[in-house]
């Protein structure tokens, strides 16, 4: 699976992890289309499953359903074969699955015909330090387990993947222009980090070369959202400019 034409100008995904459907549907009509992307993690699909992903869907938004799949291959198959319906844009699983599991991923999407959601894998989460990896027996660091796995998501056919912005250069250069790498951990320096190791700004991010950026408390607690949303916005056309 190849990267399908995708729009990354505006690479904002903001995370809408709120703890009820009210508080997300009450925050959706406060930005209106001030925003495109959204997240759906675990905390709203086990709150408002599919019915709020399709109310979602229906207000006009491009969703990242972050469910973090993570199972034998037969049953990713199965929940993929599910998701399919709710005609998400994009969707993630861990790449620590294994390649069997990945790969019958894959498969899933080629087989539904139409359009069919990104495919993103998950390497090492935010919240995780190299202590945290040793602690469950792998040696390598955050970056390079990072790296390990993107190469396996490569391989495996996935449209790209999960990780800091500490990862980003080496990932993307092993992996080319169109792995799209998609970064979550984004933070102010001023900012409390909350429950994030590896955070980073979002021009930092960009500069990098992430394409997404993944962004939840930042905005959705702000008590104006979408000046935060232009904030994020600005850094990263500077970023851009000086790419360039």
């Amino acid at each position: 699976m190849s990267r399908r034409s995708i729009d990354t100008s505006d690479p904002l995904i903001v995370a809408l992890d709120f703890p009820s459907v009210e508080g997300i549907l009450s925050f959706l009509e406060k930005v209106g289309e001030g925003i495109r992307w959204v997240k759906l993690g675990l905390e709203a699909f086990t709150r408002g499953g599919p019915s709020l992903v399709r109310e979602v869907k229906a207000m006009g938004y491009s969703v990242f359903l972050d469910l973090k799949l993570h199972d034998i291959p037969n049953t990713v198959r199965g929940a993929l074969q599910g998701l399919l319906d709710l005609e998400v844009d994009m969707v993630s699983l861990h790449c620590l699955g294994g390649k069997r599991m990945l790969k019958e991923a894959v498969g899933v999407l080629r087989e539904g015909g139409g359009k069919t959601p990104l495919l993103v894998g998950v390497t090492v989460l935010t919240s995780l330090e190299r202590e945290d990896l040793r602690e469950m027996g792998i040696p390598a660091s955050p970056r390079d387990q990072a790296l390990l796995l993107s190469l396996l998501a490569l391989r495996c056919g996935l449209d790209g993947v999960v990780c800091s912005a500490e990862e980003v250069e080496d990932i993307r250069a092993r992996t080319g222009r169109d792995f799209l790498l998609v970064v979550p951990g984004i933070r102010w320096e001023e900012m409390d980090k909350g429950d994030q190791a590896r955070t980073s700004t979002p021009e930092e991010a960009v500069r990098k070369g992430a394409d997404f950026l993944v962004v939840g408390r930042p905005i959705t607690r702000s008590p104006e959202p979408l000046a935060v949303v232009e904030k994020i916005r600005r850094e990263v056309e500077e970023a851009r400019g000086k790419g360039q």
